[in-house]
């Protein structure tokens, strides 16, 4: 949670095994190989979310718990951290989720 609170997860490209910012919140909805705070020009890709039907698991649980007590902008939030991107480095789509978690 402090990671969705501070907006930027730590990740990993599964395939190029590049380091990625995974930006999920009140700074956008992005991947990025670079510094994206230090540097205005770092490449940014959009972060496609993923629809309500098809959260499942503890993303699932989390996004309705958020909405249950009225943090409704919070759990859009969990569609992103599911959602897919075109890593900056090598073009292949990634499942947020996968970059974050190292898979």
């Amino acid at each position: 949670m402090d990671h969705l609170v501070d907006g930027e997860f730590p990740g990993q490209c599964p395939s190029c095994k590049e380091f990625i910012y995974v930006v999920v919140g009140q700074y956008g909805f992005f991947i990025a190989n670079e510094d994206w705070v230090r540097n205005a020009a770092a490449k940014r890709m959009p972060i496609t979310r993923v629809t309500p039907s098809e959260l499942d698991g503890i993303p699932r649980w989390l996004q309705q718990s958020a909405g249950q007590v009225g943090q409704q902008e919070l759990a859009d939030w969990f569609e992103y951290l599911v959602g897919t991107a075109t890593c900056p480095r090598c073009g292949t789509e990634i499942n947020a989720r996968d970059a974050i978690l190292g898979e």
